[in-house]
């Protein structure tokens, strides 16, 4: 929290360290989740104003759980990076693998149905030398 409060004001230091804050932090925290809601993160948690209208008489609704990164990416200290846009995966098509002799037996066991297919693709692959 310290990096924060260095562009407040004296009244509203105050306010944040006294017992009505930490109460108020207190309460939001074990209603909502000890996690950020933003990234979901578990440690170094602030709560955050979402807005200033309702100072020193805050609603749950006027605050959010942050933790210290989302935090600060909130009042602009660090920048959030740009996420450039997923490529596509191109499906390969699968290869058949032959199984060890002690594969088969265990999937022989455990799932005859797939083993009756694995044969199947072992035959057709045999079969066409």
């Amino acid at each position: 929290m310290g990096f924060l409060l260095c562009n407040m004001d004296d009244k509203y230091k105050k306010y944040l360290q006294s017992d009505e804050w930490y109460q108020l932090k207190i309460d939001i925290l074990e209603y909502r989740g000890h996690k950020c809601e933003k990234c979901g993160r578990t440690k170094n948690l602030h709560i955050h104003h979402k807005h200033y209208e309702n100072i020193y008489n805050e609603e749950p609704e006027d605050l959010i759980i942050l933790c210290g990164l989302c935090h600060a990416k909130a009042h602009g200290i660090i920048k959030e990076k740009k996420k450039k846009p997923k490529k596509k995966k191109v499906k390969k098509k699968k290869q058949f693998n032959q199984l060890t002799r002690r594969e088969e037996i265990n999937l022989k066991k455990t799932n005859p149905h797939k083993y009756n297919i694995y044969l199947k693709k072992l035959k057709d692959k045999y079969s066409k030398y």
